[in-house]
Parts: C-alpha cells; sequence; structure tokens
C-alpha cells in the first residue's frame, strides 16, 4: 500500500487518500499497512476489536508487574472477544481488556490502567 505517489514527468509527490487517513489520525506506516490488509466492509464487531488490538501504536503497552492480579481478574470478565487468558500480559491482549472494560463501562482501579485505558480510547 502507498501513503504517497511519485510523479516522475513533474517530479511532484502526491498523497493517496489512505496516507490523508493516517496522516488526519497520526496512524503510522505500519498500522496503516496492516489495516487495509485485514479490515473489510463487513466485519464483525469482535474482529474488528482484534484488528484494533493489533495497531503498532499500542505496542509499548505491555502489562506491568503491578498490573498482573488486577488484569487476571479482568480477564475472567471478558466475554466479547476471544482472548487467551493465559496471555494477558501481551501488549495486545491487555488493549483488548482495555476496549472491553472501557465499553462495558468496568471501572479498574490500578492507576497505570486508568492512563493506559485513556490511551486506547
Amino acid at each position: 500500500m502507498q501513503l504517497i505517489r511519485y510523479n516522475t514527468q513533474t517530479e511532484g509527490v502526491f498523497a493517496t487518500d489512505m496516507g490523508r487517513i493516517a496522516c488526519n489520525y497520526y496512524i503510522n506506516c505500519e498500522t496503516m499497512s496492516y489495516f487495509m490488509a485485514n479490515l473489510k466492509a463487513q466485519i464483525r464487531e469482535s474482529l474488528f476489536l482484534y484488528h484494533l488490538s493489533q495497531a503498532s501504536e499500542f505496542k509499548q503497552l505491555e502489562a506491568r508487574k503491578e498490573e498482573h492480579e488486577e488484569l487476571k481478574y479482568l480477564c475472567q470478565d471478558v466475554t466479547f472477544v476471544e482472548i487467551d487468558k493465559a496471555c494477558f500480559n501481551e501488549a495486545h491482549t491487555k488493549v483488548l481488556v482495555l476496549l472491553e472494560c472501557y465499553l462495558r463501562k468496568i471501572p479498574v482501579k490500578t492507576f497505570s490502567l486508568i492512563s493506559d485505558m485513556a490511551y486506547v480510547a
């Protein structure tokens, strides 16, 4: 997928539609490429959330030690998306748990999880 197009005759650089979307919503190229390859017009909400959690912007959100107990507890309540409850400390699983907590208005207690939930939302 190209985010920009180069015209050899005029030596000009032009943004593509995907490049404009990525620029307007601060989505990096890796994430935009992933979304274009995996998101379709007709997709289940749970699959959409799974693909959203794979965004490279969330890679730095791995679970901290002080969050492990609460994430284990929150993983038990996750019903909307399929997750591997043994891998709660991976970034995409944490993002899925936080997204579901946000959507279902489940309160979180750990300050770092509250901060990460605000970032994810």
